[in-house]
This record gives C-alpha cells, sequence and structure tokens, in this order.
C-alpha cells in the first residue's frame, strides 16, 4: 500500500511539473501576442497621421 502511495505521489509531483510547463509556456506566448498587438496598433496609428 505505501508503494501504491509512493508512486502516485511521484505522478502526482510528475503532473504538477508539466503542468507548470505548459502554464509558462501560455503566459510567455500571451506575452508575446501582446508585444505584437501593440506594435500593430502603433503602426496603424502612425499610418493614419501620415496619410491625414
Amino acid at each position: 500500500m505505501e508503494k501504491a502511495k509512493t508512486l502516485i505521489e511521484e505522478q502526482k509531483k510528475i503532473v504538477d511539473e508539466k503542468q507548470k510547463e505548459v502554464l509558462d509556456s501560455i503566459h510567455y506566448a500571451k506575452r508575446i501576442q501582446t508585444a505584437l498587438i501593440t506594435s500593430e496598433k502603433y503602426i496603424a496609428r502612425k499610418w493614419k497621421e501620415i496619410k491625414s
């Protein structure tokens, strides 16, 4: 019984680590997207100023 409990705890630790990696990756991707979207808005605004 103790061996099964230890195995489950080890598996939970692995799952928790993988979940953290996935969430970190999602947050990093969100930062990249936010930076790109901001740049596109800035360019669009400047383009509008130039055309006016």
